[in-house]
C-alpha cells in the first residue's frame, strides 16, 4: 500500500477557486488541501486559532497596496487574539472582467452596467476601468468568486464581475474583454496563520533557509518620526526585508491625544534576536515631534523561513515613506 498522505484544512475568505486557495495551495508544499471557505478576514482569523481547521491564509497586500480589511484583523488585534504567522506566500494574479454571458467591451461600455467586485481587486483594476469603462458602476463585495456567482445567477448584462480568470468557467461565467485587467505581474502577499507554530504543521522547504520575523510596529505620526525609527534600526543591526505601510490611526494606551503611523515589517533575523527585542524597546520610547512620548505598541506576530534575499535600503524606505527624508 502507498503513504497515506495528510490533507491539510486552511480557512480561507473565498472558495477553491479563488486566490486564497491558491495561497493555500502553495503553502502546503504539494500536500492535498481542504478549503474550509468563511465569510471575512475575522473569521478566517477565528477558525485559524480553532482546533479546526487551525490554519489558515489571509491576504496581506497587492500591486496596490495594503489588503485593508485584512492587515486591520493584523494590526488593531491583541496578539493573544491572533494565530501566529508561520509563513508567507507570493501569489501571480490575473483578475477578469466576468459576466454571466458573452459580451464585447464596447457593450459594457455603457452607463447602468454595474461591477461586482471585492474593493482590493477593483483597485488593482482601476487604470483598465477609468481608460476603457469610465460610467461602470462600482458595488463592493465581501470576496471576488462571490461577486462571480452573484453575477452568473443574476444572468443579466447590466451586471459584471471583476475576480481570478481561472474562475470564470468552473463558475459558469464568461470572461468579457481582455483575460487580464490588472498589471501584468501583478502579486498578492498571503500570511499563513496556525493556531499552534510549534507544530511542523507545513512541510519543510530546504531552500528556505533564512529566519524572518513578522512584527506590527507604530511610530508617533509626524514629520521625520519614520526615519527615526529606521535610525534605530539601522544603527542596531535590524534588517528590515520587507515593510508594508498601514494607518493605524488609533490612539496609544498612554497617550490619549497621540495618533500614530506604523505597519508590518519583515525582519531577516529570528523571532527572538535581541536586536529585535531591543529595536522594539527603543521605538516604544522614541520622543514624537510635539515632545509627547511612547509606547507606540510593538507586536510580535510570528516567525518563518524565507528564501535568502537583501535586506532594505533604509534610507531609501524613509525617503518613500517619510515626508521629512
Amino acid at each position: 500500500m502507498g503513504e497515506i498522505r495528510p490533507i491539510l484544512t486552511f480557512a480561507t475568505q473565498g472558495g477553491e477557486f479563488s486566490y486564497h486557495a491558491v495561497a493555500a495551495t502553495k503553502a502546503a508544499g504539494g500536500l492535498t488541501v481542504a478549503i474550509n471557505e468563511k465569510e471575512e478576514f475575522g473569521d478566517v482569523v477565528r477558525a485559524s486559532r480553532s482546533m479546526f481547521p487551525g490554519l489558515g491564509v489571509i491576504a496581506i497586500s497587492t500591486v496596490a497596496g495594503t489588503v485593508d480589511a485584512s492587515a486591520k484583523e493584523i494590526v488593531r488585534k491583541r496578539p493573544s487574539a491572533l494565530p501566529p504567522i508561520v509563513g508567507r506566500v507570493d501569489v501571480p494574479v490575473e483578475l477578469a472582467l466576468i459576466g454571466a454571458q458573452p459580451q464585447s467591451i464596447e457593450s459594457v461600455a455603457r452607463r447602468g452596467v454595474r461591477c461586482l467586485a471585492q474593493k482590493p481587486a477593483a483597485q488593482q483594476c482601476a487604470p483598465f476601468l477609468r481608460e476603457q469603462l469610465p460610467w461602470i458602476k462600482l458595488q463592493y463585495r465581501g470576496e471576488s468568486t462571490r461577486a462571480i456567482k452573484e453575477v452568473v445567477q443574476r444572468s443579466d448584462p447590466n451586471y459584471v464581475a471583476i475576480g481570478p480568470s481561472f474562475a470564470a468557467e468552473p463558475l459558469g461565467g464568461v470572461i468579457i474583454g481582455p483575460r487580464q485587467i490588472n498589471p501584468v505581474g501583478s502579486i498578492t502577499s498571503f500570511y499563513v496563520l496556525q493556531r499552534d507554530p510549534r507544530q511542523q504543521i507545513l512541510p519543510v522547504q530546504p531552500d528556505k533557509t533564512s529566519k524572518r520575523t513578522v512584527i506590527s510596529l507604530g511610530h508617533p505620526e509626524g514629520e521625520g518620526e519614520f526615519t527615526k525609527t529606521l535610525e534605530i534600526a539601522r544603527m542596531l543591526g535590524v534588517g528590515v526585508a520587507r515593510f508594508i505601510p498601514f494607518d493605524i490611526g488609533d490612539f496609544t494606551k498612554h497617550n490619549s491625544g497621540l495618533r500614530r503611523g506604523g505597519g508590518i515589517f519583515e525582519l531577516n533575523q529570528d523571532l527572538y534576536d535581541e536586536q529585535v527585542t531591543e529595536w522594539c524597546a527603543r521605538v516604544n520610547g522614541l520622543p514624537a515631534n510635539d515632545g509627547v512620548e511612547g509606547a507606540f505598541t510593538t507586536k510580535r506576530l510570528g516567525g518563518y523561513d524565507w528564501y535568502p534575499e537583501e535586506s532594505l535600503d533604509l534610507q531609501n524606505l524613509a525617503a518613500t515613506f517619510d515626508t521629512a527624508a
